[in-house]
């Protein structure tokens, strides 16, 4: 929706990529329409809440881990340029060619399981209020585009991760 009423404009969605297996098709729509969205795959090669939730209670994760999807080969077949990125080294590069064409593209991220979700995080709350906090910083060619801390109590450590100001490499 916001990719139709601001045409002029790149929108940047950032996705789970249980999320966008379950509307993978919509890759198709935006190559039809021609609009400007690049997609970011978060893929942790499973559905995160799930597998998290299984984690907690001692269950096995069979149902919930599955292998990593190639979304940057499924956006080559709906028509539209996938890259999956195995380094952050990647970004920089990418960022900038991206912003010199425009259009739309689906960047792959391969992600670790281990990151709690927020589910797991409401789940556990002692780790997330009272508990000792600790910045992590990144390395390599973007480590100002990405911002990340540990918090730990109880035993327990929560590592989150996540983009920061990536919308002015566009």
């Amino acid at each position: 929706g916001v990719a139709a009423a601001r045409p002029a404009r790149t929108v940047v969605l950032f996705e789970g990529h249980g999320s966008l297996r379950m509307h993978v098709q919509e890759r198709e729509t935006i190559k039809r329409h021609g609009l400007k969205i690049l997609v970011v795959v978060m893929n942790d090669g499973a559905y995160g809440s799930e597998v998290h939730k299984m984690r907690s209670e001692g269950m096995p994760e069979e149902g919930s881990v599955f292998g990593f999807s190639d979304f940057a080969g499924i956006a080559r077949g709906f028509g539209l340029p996938g890259r999956t990125f195995t380094s952050l080294a990647e970004l920089p590069k990418a960022v900038a060619e991206f912003a010199a064409g425009g259009g739309a593209a689906v960047w792959d991220f391969r992600v670790s399981d281990k990151v709690l979700s927020p589910t797991m995080r409401k789940a556990h709350p002692q780790v997330f209020h009272g508990g000792k906090y600790q910045a992590l910083y990144a390395e390599g060619g973007c480590e100002e585009n990405v911002i990340a801390f540990a918090l730990s109590a109880g035993g327990k450590t929560a590592i989150a991760v996540g983009p920061r100001l990536f919308a002015r490499k566009l």
